[in-house]
């Protein structure tokens, strides 16, 4: 019952399904649970009798993403919305489309991605268009609640070469 608590930060797990194989995720590994519907509505009944004002709700994967049904339906069944949501993705299945709805909903949303040492994911979301095409959007259009991780490894651990991989 989190109806009397003052909560800062709400981590909502879709799943561990993901569409990449990095050599470093500990989720891989990881019990798979199947999030279903009645998760998503269990949820709001209890968000929807709390104070979301000072809060952020963040989704989670495996990669969030393959779980945006879900997202949406949580996103627009909220009563009382948070001060903003968190979504953190690999960034292959990212579109315009999902950025604008994004930005629309007061999303922060995170690039996960390994700049030179993207190899250890499999998989490159900047060669493909529509996903390059997103990111450079979320870029130019949603300054300070847009930020790039990566994980540190051997073919990216310079620094300044990271930085010049982003910039490029």
């Amino acid at each position: 019952d989190i109806k009397e608590t003052h909560i800062k930060k709400f981590t909502i797990q879709l799943g561990f399904s993901c569409n990449m194989s990095c050599s470093y995720c500990l989720q891989s590994k990881a019990k798979k649970v199947n999030f279903n519907q009645e998760h998503c509505d269990k949820i709001l009944d209890q968000l929807n009798n709390t104070d979301l004002s000072n809060t952020k709700i963040e989704f989670w994967g495996g990669e969030p993403l393959l779980y945006i049904e879900k997202i949406k339906y949580i996103v627009e069944h909220l009563i009382n919305k948070p001060h903003h949501f968190v979504i953190i993705t690999n960034g292959m299945l990212l579109t315009l489309d999902l950025v604008k709805y994004f930005i629309d909903n007061n999303f922060n949303i995170t690039l996960s991605h390994d700049a030179q040492g993207q190899d250890v994911r499999g998989k490159e979301p900047l060669e493909k268009k529509e996903s390059l095409e997103a990111i450079k959007y979320l870029y130019h259009n949603h300054k300070g609640r847009f930020a790039i991780n990566s994980v540190i490894t051997k073919g990216n651990i310079n620094t300044e070469e990271r930085l010049k991989y982003f910039g490029k």
